[in-house]
């Protein structure tokens, strides 16, 4: 069979390793694999499409997220036209499940979890076979739609290495390989629906696994640097010493960064040390808010004391230190958000990242806003973190209020992707210059000096100038 995945535009980078991970099994069993990566490389989007239809797959597998799924419909239509069998994976479809092929009738089936383990049964079968008792499954039979649980996988290390051979944008892995050590997660945040879609166990590889990973991948795509894109990396701060000392002994030499936040109750001095000996230069850590009150609501589990803490351990380890925050989180204000911001300045961070909450189904949050907020947009539409819209108002958080704050945030931050699509015109230039002259004008030469010459700021800068 030939297994055509997609990665349709969103608003968050990085080689997706989902499919990585599915390419893998597939071709394992002797099944054709290509990937089109429209999220990292919108460019010839009609000549790619004409080259993946010429190649006449059987199947046609998109990769969702929530704010994806349009993008994604709209695309699987062209395929479906064309007669391959659609279906739909990944966060999107894991929360949405049977609700997913009962809005978007373009998707003959969905995954909800991981379906590493199911992926060439599927292929094997369809179209045409009995498909009715594979895990993960979602599909219509009597006229509805039914989902047969969500599928995940208890041994990770038992999983073949993502194969990234196939995708159209292979060469980016070379400075940006991601690597997933780890999946579920046991904590309650409020807001956040990761434990839905990955599970409440934390399963993990041994660190001999990812090493093992990080070998291949070196000679395999070149690479020089990776990203952990774990939810929960240090769980275990055992097994993420081993790991850096298996880096640091067996001499990998490779730059990487823990970029999708880690929690500050699970670091201690000797582990952020050997991180840096490792080759880490930056951590982000999710801080979300600074008020007391707030935190304590949104239900990490964590004290403030520790995220203070753990900051300046990291900072005296020598790695650079960037935090999370979120602007709009249930029982917060504008005040109280700009009382966050305040603290978060004297921590030194290198950079503050600020997003917009946004309530997905599934979580508290969601459903605290159901009685206690007005809706005012789809959470389907709209990125969170990257030139957002308010989805939901209070009488004393209005939509303005929250985006002037998620605005303020980041350029006291000096964070600066939020403000730009991943293809970048003079527009964008101008729309940037405005928001630092509305919110920020007495810094506009401390932007410049960040942008220009800052340690930490000079590598996105090389980026920003080749998307431009």
């Amino acid at each position: 069979m030939k297994i055509l995945f997609i990665d349709p535009r969103g608003d968050v980078s990085g080689i997706n390793a989902g499919i990585g991970y599915l390419a893998a099994a597939l071709k394992s069993c002797g099944h054709e694999v290509k990937a089109l990566d429209f999220n990292n490389n919108t460019e010839d989007e009609a000549e790619r499409l004409a080259k993946a239809l010429a190649w006449k797959p059987d199947i046609a597998a998109f990769s969702v997220k929530t704010n994806t799924v349009p993008e994604a419909a709209r695309l699987a239509g062209i395929f479906k036209d064309a007669g391959a069998v659609t279906i739909a994976g990944g966060p999107g479809a894991t929360c949405e499940k049977e609700g997913l092929l009962a809005d978007n009738p373009v998707f003959d089936y969905a995954f909800s979890g991981e379906a590493e383990n199911a992926i060439a049964a599927f292929a094997s079968a369809a179209p045409g076979g009995d498909l009715s008792g594979l895990s993960g499954l979602c599909l219509r039979q009597g006229g509805k739609s039914v989902c047969n649980g969500t599928s995940l996988v208890s041994d990770l290390d038992s999983l073949k290495f993502p194969d990234y051979s196939d995708f159209d944008t292979v060469a980016l892995l070379k400075e940006k390989y991601p690597l997933v050590t780890s999946r579920g997660c046991p904590y309650d945040c409020t807001y956040c629906s990761v434990n839905k879609i990955s599970g409440r166990k934390w399963r993990f590889r041994s660190a001999r696994n990812v090493i093992d990973e990080l070998a291949a991948a070196k000679i395999k795509y070149g690479i020089k640097q990776f990203d952990i894109a774990d939810d929960n990396f240090t769980m275990d701060m055992g097994r993420a010493k081993e790991i850096c000392r298996l880096l640091i002994d067996e001499k990998i030499g490779l730059r990487w960064s823990c970029i999708n936040g880690i929690r500050a109750d699970r670091v201690d001095a000797e582990l952020l040390a050997l991180m840096k000996r490792s080759g880490c230069g930056e951590v982000w850590f999710g801080i979300e808010s600074l008020n007391e009150q707030v935190f304590d609501g949104i239900k990490k589990g964590e004290k403030l004391e520790s995220i203070v803490k753990a900051v300046r351990l990291a900072k005296d380890s020598g790695l650079e230190v960037c935090g999370f925050f979120v602007a709009g989180l249930p029982g917060s204000s504008y005040n109280s958000d700009m009382e966050t911001l305040r603290k978060a300045k004297k921590l030194g961070l290198d950079e503050m990242l600020w997003s917009l909450a946004t309530p997905y189904p599934h979580t508290e949050f969601y459903e605290w806003a159901k009685t206690n907020a007005r809706q005012i947009g789809d959470f389907r539409e709209v990125s969170f973190f990257k030139r957002p819209s308010a989805v939901i108002e209070t009488d004393d958080y209005p939509a303005a209020w929250r985006l002037e704050m998620f605005y303020r945030g980041n350029l006291a931050g000096y964070s600066y992707s939020c403000f730009f699509p991943k293809n970048i015109g003079l527009r964008d230039i101008i729309r940037f210059a405005f928001y630092i002259i509305r919110y920020d004008l007495p810094r506009l030469p401390a932007h410049a000096a960040k942008i220009l010459f800052g340690a930490h700021h000079r590598k996105h800068l090389k980026e920003l100038l080749k998307r431009i």
